[in-house]
């Protein structure tokens, strides 16, 4: 139980977790803990994923830590490559779902047009606002196949009660793989936002988000590590017409991320800067409204 006093008079102690080993595997109960999204698990980074760290409001896979949900993991020894499965089920989203990660506030792209969103005069129709979500269900499969490996697949849906064109539903699939100093990290994602039923016409809406990951990371000695990362997120767009006639098209944002860190003792210091071109997926024509922005961060992290 993770204890934030100063979080909520009403609720101080909101991440919370019990897990039981048994011969046959492990099963818990998870508030606001046990994420199984893979979505980050190819990051090589100095300090933190660059699409994690702020800038770029990047749409995500969404992950059933942001639910108060049961899991249960096969044993590690079970499958061969020390592959694992794990499942995770929140039986009633509607009170305990949260837009968890670098997905809030973008969420409710799939039912509102772009000036509404950086307008700030979005609806409430969230893609994955609590009161919409029944249920969720996530899997995670792990496997190392060769030494220095790691492959990562999720997936994740969420049931709605809303009358929707598409619910909600979002797959990941990461590599990893290490040699010496050097680590390689790539990653494919797909998101597919809950539609709305009856959206006006003329109204752009999300139909699904392809993200692509890629990082590079360098271990200079056991105190300096280096790293560099890219994301390129594509978000494709249906239109309908007053003519009933669909038009489609996409938006894009690009980030790229440099970080180095270094580590004395229990003390680790770091820097991270990122770039990140047509924020919350600014269209390219329209110039005035390009976003770009740039972010540096300066960390220090002691262990006691």
């Amino acid at each position: 139980m993770e204890l934030d006093p100063g979080s909520s008079t009403s609720t101080p102690n909101d991440d919370t977790k019990m897990t039981m080993l048994t011969p046959y595997g492990t099963v818990g109960v998870f508030v606001s803990e046990g994420g199984l999204d893979a979505t980050l698990k190819f990051s090589p980074a100095a300090y933190s994923a660059g699409i994690d760290v702020g800038t770029g409001a990047v749409i995500n896979p969404e992950d059933i830590g942001g639910f108060n949900n049961f899991q249960y993991h096969t044993p590690a020894d079970l499958l061969p490559y020390s592959t694992t499965l794990k499942v995770g089920y929140a039986p009633s989203g509607s009170k305990n779902a949260s837009a968890s990660g670098n997905n809030a506030g973008t969420v409710n792209l799939g039912a509102n047009t772009f000036t509404d969103v950086i307008a700030g005069t979005a609806d409430d129709l969230s893609d994955t606002s609590p009161d919409a979500n029944t249920d969720a269900t996530e899997y995670q499969l792990y496997t190392s196949p060769v030494d220095g490996l790691d492959v990562y697949a999720s997936y994740i849906e969420i049931g709605s009660a809303a009358a929707n064109e598409q619910d909600y539903e979002a797959g990941a699939l990461t590599a990893k793989y290490t040699s010496g100093p050097y680590t390689i990290g790539l990653g494919r994602n797909l998101v597919a936002p809950a539609v709305t039923k009856g959206t006006a016409n003329d109204v752009e809406r999300i139909t699904y988000v392809e993200n692509l990951d890629l990082g590079f990371g360098y271990a200079v000695n056991e105190n300096l590590s280096l790293s560099y990362e890219m994301n390129r997120s594509e978000a494709n767009l249906a239109e309908v017409s007053l003519l009933n006639a669909t038009v489609s098209s996409k938006n894009s944002q690009d980030m790229e991320s440099v970080q180095a860190a270094y580590t004395m003792g229990g003390m680790t210091l770091a820097v991270s800067y990122t770039e990140t071109d047509g924020d919350n997926y600014t269209k390219e024509e329209a110039e005035g409204s390009r976003i770009d922005n740039k972010q540096t961060i300066f960390a220090v992290t002691m262990a006691f």
